[in-house]
């Protein structure tokens, strides 16, 4: 079992002096990420029953900024104010609390400071892009990085690979998609082997990857931008008791294992097969679970088609994905972006809301940035 609670760290083990923490800013970008092989079910604290692997985002990113005050005296609540896109969100801040409070083994500091964030993103809060992923991992990061400022003298694996870790362990407690942000390309969260159960505590970035896929692009196709019916956690859930989990599991292993192969190898036939396998899988649980639900738009299924269709016709290798909700990834190597942008723009614009795409492409990760106001 992986676990940082043990000999967590107070401000009285700190060599800072109290405006040194105060006047302390920290500044951090992190990105959305999207799977090829879905993390869907889990157990324990935020351990998934699979392993997944993703794409890390680059345009599609929370940028985060942080400062603390020193409390007069410890709490056993967490003091915490939260700022979003210029303006106070208390919803969010509820949320942001409980985690902090839940990492205080951890983070034995948190209840001697108060905590001050101010978030915006890239992308619009709409858009139907995974913003808990990128949101989370961006405080996990600045937590870390915090920790590492305070106590810079007892921290001796400092190393941007050792924080990195810790920060993709700290931001599964609060999103699990959120742990494989933290890392740039290609990520894998889970036990593909079934001989390494750590490795279900943080993601890990894949080395092994052909060159067409370092710069993989992702047209974010934005069918709709209504909240959803029925949230990822309670799609979590509904896995519990599904009568396909045990199926499921076995499959997404195999699955994973599969699409390392085809990363590796250039195999983009398998790499299209397997993606598209995922995605169209996750929806048929979502449908198939008690009690069932639909996440797809008919436009959803119109733009599958499409895109079907125009692979079949031209032999260009792209393929499309989906999270649990309507809008569509539309990935493809960046060779023929000119050649997708073109379809896009002729055949799927109709089906879109407000004709919305977002274009990104496979980014770096999560990292320190300088944060404009």
């Amino acid at each position: 079992m992986c676990s940082y609670s043990d000999g967590g760290l107070t401000l009285k083990q700190s060599k800072l002096t109290a405006a040194e923490i105060e006047n302390k800013i920290i500044t951090v970008s992190s990105p959305s990420n999207i799977a090829l092989v879905k993390y869907w079910g889990k157990h324990g604290n935020q351990l998934p029953l699979n392993p997944s692997i993703s794409f890390t985002l680059s345009q599609a990113k929370t940028e985060s900024r942080l400062q603390v005050s020193i409390l007069k005296e410890s709490s056993s609540e967490v003091a915490c104010n939260f700022v979003f896109a210029g303006a106070s969100d208390t919803a969010f801040a509820l949320r942001i609390k409980k985690f902090l409070l839940e990492l205080v083994p951890i983070f034995p500091f948190i209840k001697e400071l108060e905590f001050n964030f101010a978030t915006k993103n890239t992308f619009p809060h709409s858009a139907g892009i995974a913003s808990s992923a990128s949101s989370m991992s961006a405080i996990a990061l600045s937590l870390c990085l915090l920790e590492k400022f305070i106590f810079s003298h007892l921290l001796i694996n400092d190393e941007e690979d050792a924080l990195k870790k810790k920060a993709s362990f700290v931001a599964r407690l609060g999103s699990g998609s959120a742990c494989r942000s933290i890392f740039g390309g290609v990520v894998c969260w889970g036990d593909v082997d079934k001989n390494c159960e750590e490795r279900n505590y943080f993601g890990k970035k894949i080395t092994e990857v052909a060159p067409v896929f370092l710069d993989y692009q992702d047209a974010i196709l934005i069918v709709s931008s209504a909240k959803k019916e029925v949230s990822s956690s309670q799609g979590h859930r509904l896995m519990e008791n599904h009568p396909f989990k045990r199926a499921r599991v076995e499959m997404a292993y195999h699955n994973a294992l599969e699409m390392l192969t085809a990363l590796r190898t250039a195999d983009l036939a398998s790499f299209a097969r397997i993606v598209e396998l995922e995605a169209l899988t996750l929806h048929g649980l979502m449908m198939s679970s008690s009690p069932s639900y639909c996440l797809l738009h008919p436009n959803s299924l119109q733009i599958i088609q499409k895109i079907k269709e125009y692979r079949s016709q031209t032999g260009l290798p792209l393929t499309f994905t989906l999270d649990a909700g309507p809008n569509i990834h539309l990935l493809f190597p960046s060779k023929i972006q000119g050649e997708v942008k073109n379809f896009i723009t002729r055949e799927l614009l109709s089906f879109l809301e407000d004709g919305q795409v977002i274009y990104d492409w496979i980014g770096e990760g999560a990292g320190e940035i300088s944060y404009a106001t």
